[in-house]
């Protein structure tokens, strides 16, 4: 029984996650209302409110989802467990997959999403760029880049493969 609720949470988030993104491709955050989710979700508010205070909340939720897979990765290049070919490959598969959610955290302009991303890459690029006066400003660059070719592919259609994007992300990052 508790596996059938669980599914049935599971689902009523998903609808409503996928109700915020579709909802903020077109308007801004500042506008979404509880009742406005919950239409475009086709859920009671009493559900919104089960899971989340208010539409921020929920926003904040994408945003740490989309955020613990940069973590997640990062981590596993600081344990040597992987490359930053595997990063950036994984990076593009998962961006590719979650590409609403991406072009909607862009779109937003969320200041949290990219400072997360670079408290991540401060402890990985740190070993690359010794010195400190300049290690900011390649860190910016870094980022900002790779969210602008992310960005840019999706809003282009993904015409591309993710093989080239990929590709092209290490060569940039002098990792060819």
């Amino acid at each position: 029984m508790a596996s059938q609720v669980d599914k049935r949470i599971k689902h009523s988030k998903e609808r409503l996650t996928d109700a915020m993104v579709e909802y903020l491709q077109t308007m801004p955050l500042e506008s979404v209302t509880v009742k406005k989710l919950c239409d475009i979700a086709d859920v009671n508010r009493s559900t919104f409110y089960a899971h989340y205070m208010s539409p921020l909340d929920l926003y904040k939720e994408i945003e740490q989802s989309m955020t613990s897979f940069i973590v997640k990765n990062i981590d596993e290049i600081n344990a040597k467990r992987t490359t930053y070919e595997d990063l950036i490959n994984r990076a593009v598969d998962y961006y590719d997959k979650e590409s609403d959610k991406m072009m909607v955290l862009l779109k937003t302009n969320s200041a949290s999403f990219k400072n997360e991303c670079m408290k991540y890459l401060e402890k990985t690029r740190a070993v690359i760029i010794k010195d400190p006066n300049l290690k900011l400003y390649y860190q910016d660059f870094f980022v900002s880049g790779i969210f602008a070719i992310i960005s840019r592919w999706i809003e282009g259609g993904k015409v591309e493969s993710k093989k080239v994007i990929s590709e092209l992300l290490l060569n940039l990052l002098g990792k060819d």
